[in-house]
């Protein structure tokens, strides 16, 4: 959760001179927002959110209202209220007794904060539905030359170079004890396990880099000091594998069809471009326009078709 903080008065008064500056004396609660098949947004029902998200500006408003509309009428029941809860709970227990607060300063109610992960979920489902069509010869070829199975090993993870670079030297003197020294010196999460981790091509838990570099090792090889930069913060992490079992893939693709449509799935879901083609796609759909000249930015991220200027 990204917390901004705005007054609910600012944020009210800004939703005010946006519609004022739309060449109207007065907008009407009834004046038309956004028109679409089978629904329209109006002024009220921008007014109504600008009051339960004070954080957002009278764009992502109207961005807001739009997607939770066309997205709840396309996929009906598709994400329930438990789906919604369970997101929500996993958030309140990261945040603890400051959950309350972190709410206030994002200028979020609950109503408001369980909307927008409803929205974000329903948008996984809809990429995750268009991702079907993405399984295809061609695709699952790319991703079977990417593909590695999955392996055994024991990683060790440690914040500075200096220490990884002793860390190494210990290693090389007696790899045997490669797990005792994860337990004493490691930072990362299989650390109480003395590093050891399952992983493959399409595991979360490391960085590609450690993966790609952990796969070309040999069973009881152990890799030189692997640097990790995050491209989030700049801070550097550094990691020593030592492989406990490789595994090679072999000729039968069809074995891992589960596996490299999982990697043609994730590498979709984390494509924004591709994301905003399958939003824009349903925008264009549900004829979506934008009838209020100071929203019709509003979705140019999606689609510029569906856009009246």
């Amino acid at each position: 959760m990204n917390f901004k903080k705005i007054t609910l008065t600012a944020a009210t008064a800004l939703a005010m001179v946006t519609l004022a500056g739309c060449g109207q004396k007065e907008a009407s609660t009834n004046t038309d927002i956004v028109t679409m098949k089978g629904n329209t947004i109006r002024v009220t029902d921008f007014y109504n959110a600008a009051k339960s998200n004070t954080s957002a500006n009278g764009t992502q408003i109207v961005q807001q209202l739009v997607l939770d509309d066309v997205l709840e009428d396309k996929y009906k029941g598709k994400v329930s209220d438990k789906d919604v809860n369970a997101e929500y709970d996993k958030t309140k227990e990261q945040y603890g007794d400051q959950f309350a607060t972190a709410l206030t300063q994002a200028g979020l109610t609950e109503e408001s904060y369980k909307s927008s992960i409803k929205t974000n979920l329903l948008v996984k489902y809809a990429v995750d539905e268009a991702v079907k069509k993405e399984y295809t010869d061609a695709n699952m070829k790319t991703a079977w030359d990417k593909f590695h199975p999955e392996v055994t090993a024991r990683v060790i993870q440690v914040s500075d170079e200096k220490t990884a670079k002793e860390v190494l030297e210990e290693v090389k003197k007696d790899d045997s004890k490669f797990g005792d020294i994860a337990k004493e010196k490691s930072v990362g999460s299989a650390k109480d396990k003395g590093g050891e981790m399952k992983f493959d091509s399409n595991s979360t838990e490391l960085p590609t880099e450690v993966k790609d570099a952990a796969f070309k090792l040999e069973d009881g090889k152990v890799s030189d000091v692997i640097t990790v930069s995050s491209q989030a913060t700049g801070a550097s992490s550094y990691y020593i594998v030592k492989m406990e079992k490789n595994s090679k893939k072999g000729n039968d693709m069809n074995k891992y069809k589960k596996d490299l449509e999982k990697s043609i799935k994730t590498e979709k879901e984390s494509d924004s471009k591709y994301t905003s083609s399958v939003i824009g796609n349903l925008l264009k759909e549900y004829n979506v326009t934008i009838k209020e000249k100071a929203f019709s930015n509003a979705l140019s991220q999606y689609t510029t078709d569906t856009t009246k200027k």
